[in-house]
């Protein structure tokens, strides 16, 4: 779902847990969080101020900006936009509970 041309939000299949993460984020334009309320996925592309429930959890491929045809013509290639990476992939599934946010690996900002 589109946000006022500033945020695109979908739906998670379920909460991820919010232990040891701030109240809120002020996320940058390219940013990927988590908006605990609605438990969203979501994907930042305009100025969205601060607000309580978001988490940043890393940034979109910055490089697919100049080149945003290589997401259509090479979408296994040039043309990610996202790269997620588990942790404990051995765990998929087994989990009982909601996974933590600390969890997810950070790359540099």
């Amino acid at each position: 779902v589109d946000h006022s041309g500033v945020e695109k939000t979908g739906p998670l299949p379920g909460p991820l847990s919010l232990a040891g993460q701030p109240e809120g984020a002020d996320p940058d334009i390219g940013d990927v969080g988590y908006y605990a309320p609605g438990q969203d996925f979501v994907l930042y592309y305009g100025d969205q101020s601060y607000f309580d429930g978001i988490v940043v959890l890393g940034r979109m491929d910055d490089a697919l900006a100049g080149s945003p045809e290589h997401v259509n013509g090479d979408p296994y290639g040039e043309g990610w936009m996202i790269r997620l990476r588990l942790t404990e992939p051995g765990e998929v599934g087994t989990s009982k509970t909601a996974p933590t946010i600390s969890s997810i690996p950070r790359r540099p900002m």
